[in-house]
């Protein structure tokens, strides 16, 4: 299992770290299904790499279901 730290993470949704933080820690952000951090030690956590890719190919497959029922809001315009 290949464990990415809250930078790398970050790098990967185009965000600062402190956003990855809010998204898997905050109980406002609890309905975004963000993956949980794994603590490493004391003072160290990280992510499961493939638990993130996970996430990604959900939000993707969430958006092209979107775009196939014809609900994209730009063509309704």
């Amino acid at each position: 299992m290949n464990i990415l730290r809250y930078k790398a993470v970050a790098k990967k949704f185009d965000v600062a770290p402190i956003t990855i933080r809010r998204w898997a820690t905050l109980p406002e952000y609890a309905h975004m299904g963000f993956p949980r951090p794994i603590v490493l030690g004391e003072n160290s956590v990280g992510f499961a790499e493939e638990e993130i890719d996970d996430y990604l190919a959900e939000q993707a497959a969430k958006r092209d279901d979107t775009d196939a029922d014809g609900d994209d809001d730009a063509e309704a315009e």
